[in-house]
């Protein structure tokens, strides 16, 4: 039995560990994740952004019983979007083949229960760990877990594997490794835009303009600022605010009452659906940024591969990094079928 450690327990790694499972009892399957247990953490503390899964994406999940019904049951249909420039409709575009939208939250919370349910002790989980460095030589890891009580705290342990697989994003560890190794060339660059994530009240809660349960709402605000409205299950939205990584209205806000005058001025349609405490909490979000990431190959010798953002990071376009990682385990579960296994041929 060969011995596989995952670093990440993304889309890309938890899928990936399905995929593994489904191959039999040659392969015992252990995820390290830096993170706490997702489904431990309230939507609202979580870093989640919203997704929109496709048929690139649900052609992967195809494959596993189960997997995309699961999924499918956090999403409502994407028909389409609306953009919105000064208050009035500058384009309506329809979908002819509909997408799901849904959140990172929601989606990794199902695949992880359906891991669960299935696993029967051959797939370890273990939150908290932070990878510090990889040995390609003598196939070790580092790892620091951090102690919940007391958090300056650290644990400090090695773990050794037969097969290892860096599905930890685009500031993987597992990739940065593999800087050292012969002719690896990489590029990595941050996206123009940085974003917030907000979480609105359902439409049904309170009144405000129309927004289609089935649609993207899209704003185009000055100085390069976008909001978006995601919708999600129950007539709840989620909205991201994309802005310039430069100093801008949105950098500069500093109370609660300033995050409220930002949007009374810029969308006053979405004001009804932010409570106080979401305002508050807007503060708080840290900023996220987005990097795209480019590598010339996604392995080392016959050992290691990195997919998903930690091989080819995009900025953000509601998920399709998800798509493109779902799709990375599709295509290598395909040349593990075609050359039996044989992980040498494979990579």
């Amino acid at each position: 039995m060969k011995k596989v450690i995952i670093v990440g327990a993304g889309p890309a790694g938890v899928l990936l560990a399905h995929y593994l499972l489904r191959r039999g009892t040659q392969y015992k399957i252990e995820i390290y994740e830096r993170r706490s247990d997702l489904q431990k953490v309230s939507l609202a503390n979580s870093r989640t952004i919203p997704y929109g899964i496709n048929d690139r994406g649900l052609r992967a999940l195809r494959k596993i019983e189960g997997l995309e019904a699961a999924v499918k049951a956090t999403c409502v249909e994407n028909h389409g979007s609306i953009i919105y420039q000064k208050n009035k409709i500058l384009e309506n575009r329809s979908k002819r083949k509909y997408s799901f939208n849904t959140d990172r939250t929601s989606i990794l919370i199902a695949l992880l229960s359906q891991l669960t349910d299935k696993s029967d002790k051959k797939v370890e989980i273990h939150y908290d760990c932070k990878c510090t460095s990889v040995d390609f030589e003598s196939k070790t890891l580092r790892f620091e877990k951090v102690q919940e009580t007391v958090p300056e705290q650290t644990e400090k342990f090695t773990v050794d594997y037969d097969l290892l697989i860096g599905a930890d994003g685009a500031r993987s560890i597992v990739r940065t490794h593999l800087l050292n190794t012969e002719f690896f060339e990489f590029q990595q660059e941050y996206a123009y835009a940085c974003y917030k994530t907000v979480f609105l009240l359902s439409n049904k809660e309170k009144t405000s303009k129309n927004l289609k349960a089935n649609y993207l709402n899209i704003w185009r605000i000055e100085e390069g600022i976008t909001f978006g409205i995601v919708p999600q299950l129950d007539d709840k939205f989620i909205g991201i605010l994309f802005f310039p990584q430069k100093t801008n209205k949105v950098v500069n806000l500093s109370t609660k009452e300033e995050v409220m005058a930002f949007f009374q001025q810029n969308l006053p349609e979405v004001v009804p659906l932010i409570s106080e405490e979401e305002a508050e909490a807007f503060l708080k979000r840290p900023i996220g940024t987005q990097l795209r990431t480019r590598c010339d190959r996604y392995h080392y010798g016959d050992s290691v591969l990195i997919l998903g953002d930690a091989a080819h990071a995009v900025s953000s376009s509601l998920g399709q990094g998800c798509n493109n990682a779902f799709e990375d385990v599709l295509i290598f579960d395909s040349l593990l079928d075609e050359y039996s296994d044989q992980w040498a041929t494979a990579l």
